[in-house]
């Protein structure tokens, strides 16, 4: 029954439409930038494929935090609201399957987490591979492949993040698109749970789920705590480690699974 699920989420027509759309977004970003940046230059001023793709490219900020808000939102959208849509469709799936209320809503988080974590992903993965294609393995913008001078005078222990960013570039890619990926499947968990307990139907509960991400990343910047910031690591800023940014994660994921539960007790 679960592999049923996520074949209907994950074959879906507006899940492969979001898809589809978010990785044409990726890949014409590696597009502009080799037309309006690196074309004509030489190996000497080419940066390395890990800072040109879509996650770490200066050049192209704008579409990585476009992506961060509206592509996170779209995922959210098509997979944080399962149970929407099945209450939509005119029945209760765990009447049709005969499930249990905890089962059935159960593995439809762990549906939509898979989903959404997939969704948000695959186009970034996809990003990274062409751009490793189009670019050399070691640039930096000199022809040893040496790391940036701007990484050298900052790297130091206290900040794990800018020196695994200036040491090991490919494993600092990899590391935003998992927390990108993570950030989304909790906040999906969050638009399923708030529509089990609110009943509230799938639109408003993906608002609410946007903004509440919204809010994760903003608020603590304004409230002088940017290491509480979710937004503030997956965006490549150093104010914490991974485990404050795992440990947010987790308490956002458990409240979303009280919702859940909440509200199937509820019902």
């Amino acid at each position: 029954m679960f592999i049923q699920k996520l074949r209907k989420v994950m074959w879906n027509e507006k899940y492969l439409v979001v898809l589809l759309g978010l990785t044409l977004f990726c890949e014409l970003q590696i597009v502009a930038k080799m037309w309006n940046w690196s074309r004509g230059n030489t190996l000497l001023y080419v940066f390395s494929a890990f800072e040109n793709c879509i996650m770490m490219d200066l050049a192209s900020s704008n579409l990585k935090f476009t992506y961060m808000v509206a592509g996170v939102g779209a995922c959210i959208a098509s997979c944080g609201t399962v149970y929407s849509e099945d209450v939509a469709a005119g029945g209760d799936g765990m009447l049709l399957c005969r499930q249990s209320k905890t089962m059935y809503h159960m593995e439809n988080l762990i549906v939509s987490w898979i989903a959404s974590f997939s969704m948000a992903i695959v186009p970034l993965g996809l990003n990274l591979a062409a751009s490793l294609v189009c670019y050399p393995l070691e640039g930096m913008d000199n022809i040893y492949g040496n790391p940036a001078f701007a990484y050298l005078e900052i790297c130091n222990p206290s900040r794990p993040l800018t020196m695994l960013h200036g040491l090991h570039p490919g494993r600092y890619v990899l590391l935003l698109i998992v927390m990108l990926g993570l950030a989304t499947a909790a906040f999906s968990l969050l638009c399923y749970g708030l529509s089990v307990a609110t009943g509230w139907n799938g639109y408003a509960c993906c608002v609410a789920s946007v903004l509440a991400y919204l809010g994760a990343g903003l608020a603590p910047y304004r409230l002088g705590y940017p290491w509480l910031s979710i937004l503030s690591y997956i965006s490549g800023d150093d104010f914490g480690n991974v485990k404050i940014f795992m440990a947010l994660i987790f308490l956002e994921t458990a409240m979303a699974c009280a919702l859940t539960m909440a509200g199937a007790r509820k019902s």
